[in-house]
């Protein structure tokens, strides 16, 4: 930038001023105001405070989901994957690993839309 001048930057600007003339920088769209600055502070503060906020309520459901699903018995699990959501033709072995799969899947799923919105009201309320 300093090479863009025939004389020095500290000279150029003396002489403008000394002439009444006043300085315009050659990037203005990079001046920032203090308010510019303190909103895009705020912004970002909070950015970082809702990503926290995510962060924890989905390390909180997690926790919880873990919870619940353990306490689950094989049978209420099985439950939740009626055996036509299994494909036919597969070995017994293979079938009921199978089910078990979708049925963890789905009890996420269930998890989510019919316990957890409770749950987390419950979580958010103490205090």
């Amino acid at each position: 930038m300093a090479d863009d001048f025939k004389n020095s930057p500290t000279v150029v600007l003396l002489s403008l001023l000394k002439k009444g003339i006043p300085y315009a920088s050659k990037t203005p769209e990079k001046f920032r105001t203090p308010q510019q600055e303190a909103m895009d502070a705020y912004i970002a503060m909070k950015e970082q405070q809702n990503k926290l906020a995510k962060e924890t309520e989905k390390k909180i459901f997690e926790l919880e989901f873990e919870s619940w699903q353990s306490n689950l018995t094989e049978e209420e699990l099985l439950e939740l994957c009626p055996e036509s959501d299994v494909p036919s033709g597969i070995s017994a072995k293979l079938y009921k690993t199978i089910r078990k799969k979708i049925a963890k899947g789905k009890a996420r799923d269930y998890f989510d839309a019919e316990i957890w919105p409770a749950k987390k009201q419950e979580i958010l309320n103490v205090g």
